[in-house]
């Protein structure tokens, strides 16, 4: 789809929609393309705007020096409203301390990591 009054039409006309994400890394040179179902779509017909927010997705973790090849990857949620910049939530350990002192890790969507990238919407 090529504008967002069209994203906001074919939402509503509750047509599947696909989104496919380009990320790169500038510091290595690595791209991957990202693909998949968009389970929610927030949108407003005045004035004409749309946000994706849907996952849980498999995302790369580009920087990452890590001994095993799976470490280099994230879950995550995908956040967008413009087609070069994206916010993803990474599912992260995150340390809890309750009443008593006693501190529980849990894992939780907690991290915010933006990426330039290029997005494109599928009908």
């Amino acid at each position: 789809m090529k504008t967002d009054e069209e994203v906001v039409q074919q939402t509503l006309r509750k047509v599947p929609l696909i989104g496919q994400i380009e990320l790169r890394d500038e510091t290595s040179d690595l791209r991957t393309v990202l693909e998949y179902p968009i389970k929610t779509m927030n949108v407003i017909k005045s004035p004409v705007r749309y946000q994706v927010d849907t996952g849980a997705l498999i995302v790369p973790d580009f920087p990452t020096i890590a001994e095993f090849q799976v470490e280099h990857f994230d879950v995550a949620h995908v956040v967008y409203n413009k087609p070069d910049k994206d916010e993803f939530i990474l599912r992260k350990p995150r340390d809890i301390t309750r009443k008593d002192g006693s501190v529980w890790t849990i894992n939780d969507y907690s991290e915010r990591k933006v990426y330039s990238g290029q997005n494109r919407l599928f009908a």
